[in-house]
């Protein structure tokens, strides 16, 4: 249930810019995408104001770029951080996805609830053979330089989704795309596969790109600065750390935007979006923390929303360094005990998550009931610390961020306490959301990392990400790769939630992950805005939106 809150309700519910000349057909090379050097923080209390005054330069800058501007058609999100890239298919990460998507778009969505699909570049699809979905494709669209959108078109873009490195995992069961005719594809998996494996895998990872002049510009290199599509909206520029531009598409195949410009910006505090947010600087923000939450919630000229959360936090306890402590299962184990997951809800959170007991959350299929959960006992990480030869406990490191996720640096620091507690020393690491996501894809991340995982509600796409040799998988369990092959073709629904459960045992006795909860998403934005509905994937779906 979405709950949407103002005081007035009566239920819950500028830099130089580079600029891209229209309509463009490659890349311009002289504009300027140098970006900062990665940001890497020891933790230090006393640096939080020199932080937030940072946060406070992005609202001043904010406020001069907006002067001059029509506020009445330009709608300013803010978000924690600046995108590496803009092409779909360089990341899976939300926030970068939620900019690139407004102007690159997907076959199909995923619906608003996290059940079923919602048509948008295919109008029609049927499951046929057990092993293949033919799709029809929307007619009469046209990419926004000219190039026209196809059944040629789709293929050339699906085959590049079938070799991108983010989707790896989620479309590993997908053999190829054949042309039916010039508005109809039949997708085909390498096997007989369930239907909802192959639709999952087209709402993630469909994205249609112009072939021309992509192959002109790269797929990740080109694209990635200035993308095309056939969305409700146009790149316009992109001035790094400060903002993205984006103008309505007059032609969009669904209607034009209501708003003319939409401009995203990255403000790593979230006390400086509030802040912005309060002063009509922004009309948008994600992530709002819950202690501003509240407050906003009775403020006037605000609209405070809840909506039920589908992203796993957790804190991964890496198996690939032979020289960790981490190597050894049983101080793995230990570190179990040693974080109270209750108290963070409680204290953190204000309650408004819900605690898991494995990387899949009770209302994802495949979910495992028989796996406990593990108690908070300090006294007892110590002893099993001790029993595993480490009488003096261990030093680890701890990678997490600060405007990635939701109160992540506070969560983080928590947790870190939490492992003293129990004989842990911990070295603190703040990284900047772009250098972490370099490092987690990189293998580079050590010992401990705070994150959460964002999948559909199936537990393939969930135990993906610990496969051997994925991107981001720091473990690897020949016995859970061959189980997790043999789900992926499995049919029957009953055989593969057997499967399943024999997954989520191996990675429970294993300890790889230490699981979290799932906190409720928590958005804001001013009143009189109009049209929105969040969506379990937390894609900013603002194709409807609009200004009372």
């Amino acid at each position: 249930m979405v709950t949407s809150t103002h005081r007035n309700a009566t239920h819950l519910e500028e830099p130089v810019q580079h600029r891209r000349s229209q309509p463009a057909t490659r890349a311009n090379p002289e504009r300027t995408t140098v970006r900062k050097g990665p940001i890497v923080q020891e933790v230090n209390t006393a640096r939080k104001p020199y932080r937030l005054l940072v946060s406070l330069v992005f609202l001043l800058s904010i406020a001069m770029f907006a002067f001059g501007q029509s506020r009445e058609d330009t709608l300013i999100v803010a978000q924690g951080g600046d995108p590496r890239s803009i092409s779909p298919f360089s990341s899976t990460a939300q926030q970068e996805k939620n900019i690139s998507n407004q102007v690159v778009e997907r076959l199909i969505n995923f619906g608003y609830e996290g059940e079923g699909y919602i048509p948008m570049l295919a109008t029609a699809w049927e499951y046929q053979n057990s092993d293949t979905i033919r799709l029809t494709l929307r007619e009469g669209v046209s990419f926004t330089n000219g190039e026209p959108f196809n059944a040629e078109s789709a293929k050339w873009s699906l085959d590049q989704m079938m070799v991108a490195p983010p989707y790896a995992s989620f479309v590993a069961l997908l053999d190829r795309i054949e042309v039916v005719d010039d508005s109809t594809i039949d997708v085909i998996a390498k096997a007989p596969t369930p239907e909802l494996l192959m639709l999952n895998a087209l709402a993630l990872g469909s994205f249609m790109y112009p072939p021309v002049y992509t192959q002109e510009v790269g797929v990740l290199e080109g694209f990635g600065q200035e993308p095309i599509g056939t969305g409700p909206f146009v790149f316009n520029e992109w001035v790094k750390d400060d903002h993205i531009t984006l103008d309505a598409n007059p032609d969009y195949w669904g209607g034009a935007p209501k708003f003319e410009r939409l401009i995203f910006r990255p403000i790593p505090e979230a006390a400086a979006r509030v802040a912005a947010l309060e002063a009509g600087d922004i009309d948008f923000t994600i992530d709002v923390s819950l202690d501003s939450f509240q407050r906003l919630a009775n403020e006037a000229n605000i609209v405070a929303v809840a909506a039920p959360g589908g992203r796993v936090y957790r804190v991964t306890m890496s198996t690939l360094d032979p020289d960790s402590p981490l190597a050894d299962v049983n101080v793995r184990r230990a570190l179990l005990h040693a974080v109270d997951v209750d108290a963070i809800l409680e204290f953190v959170l204000g309650g408004r998550g819900v605690r898991v007991n494995q990387i899949v959350s009770p209302t994802t299929f495949g979910y495992n009931t028989s796996i406990p959960t593990i108690s908070y006992d300090p006294e007892l990480a110590r002893q099993m610390l001790a029993d595993a030869g480490y009488p003096d406990g261990v030093t680890v490191n701890f990678d997490y961020t600060n405007g990635r996720y939701p109160q992540d640096s506070e969560i983080a620091q928590l947790l870190a306490s939490q492992l003293e507690e129990a004989g842990v020393k911990v070295n603190q690491n703040v990284l900047e959301s772009g250098e972490f996501l370099n490092r987690l894809v990189t293998l580079a991340l050590k010992d401990l990392f705070y994150s959460g995982s964002l999948t559909p509600p199936d537990a393939h796409d969930a135990y993906g990400s610990y496969k051997c040799g994925f991107r981001y998988s720091y473990y690897c369990n020949e016995e859970f790769d061959r189980l997790y092959t043999e789900a992926s073709v499995t049919t029957d629904a009953a055989a593969r939630q057997q499967t399943y459960n024999e997954l989520s045992q191996i990675l429970y006795d294993d300890a790889h992950v230490i699981p979290m909860f799932v906190m409720n998403d928590l958005y804001a934005h001013r009143t009189g805005i109009t049209g929105w509905t969040p969506s379990r994937d937390q894609f900013l779906d603002f194709t409807k939106l609009g200004r009372e």
